[in-house]
């Protein structure tokens, strides 16, 4: 038990201190660098490698250009938000080797757009010290810790974002689906949405 509360206090530790870091230096609101093959380093804060059309660099990725990195403006970046549980603290992050590093349970992943747009919200992960994470719209978290931010949803549906991302709650913790169903069945009610992904 202890060994599990040091890994998770560890692990909220650097991921807080990489996601608040990469916050503040996205002018563009471009999580992660993506569009900088240069720039990418694997987990945290970019889950993946740049796609072809968005490598940067030397050879530009298909579309790319020289050494600033280009992309394609009709290809749109997707982060992957990986969920994991540990039956009484839901874990989400954008690197899936964190989940498995405290050992919680892994129940999949949702997309969630890389970059901000006017008609887009941040979901920000959160953190109730020594007790449960939870994802928020708020950059203040509803005055508990922010840990970084998990991407950018559609505040309406669109033709490019269907799933509703709900945020549900049991009166102790919180939860996060794109099935309200599934928050039902796990003893939770919808507390209210986070936005809309692909």
């Amino acid at each position: 038990m202890l060994k599990a509360l040091l890994l998770a206090v560890v692990s909220t530790l650097v991921f807080s201190a990489s996601a608040q870091a990469q916050y503040e230096d996205d002018a563009n609101g471009v999580i992660g660098g993506l569009g900088s093959a240069e720039g990418w380093q694997p987990g945290w804060p970019n889950p993946q490698p740049p796609y072809p059309g968005h490598g940067g660099g030397h050879g530009g990725g298909h579309h790319g250009g020289g050494h600033g990195g280009g992309h394609n403006p009709g290809i749109e970046r997707m982060v992957d938000v990986h969920r994991f549980f540990n039956g009484r603290d839901q874990l989400l992050t954008l690197n899936i080797n964190e989940g498995y590093q405290v050992q919680y349970n892994y129940l999949g992943s949702f997309r969630t757009f890389a970059q901000n747009r006017p008609s887009r919200k941040p979901i920000f992960r959160c953190y109730i010290y020594l007790q449960s994470h939870f994802a928020s719209n708020d950059y203040n978290c509803e005055g508990f810790i922010n840990e970084g931010i998990l991407g950018y949803a559609e505040q309406n549906p669109t033709h490019k974002a269907r799933r509703q991302v709900v945020r549900c709650y049991n009166g102790a913790t919180h939860f996060v689906s794109t099935d309200q169903w599934e928050c039902q069945r796990a003893g939770y009610w919808v507390e209210g949405p986070l936005g809309y992904v692909p």
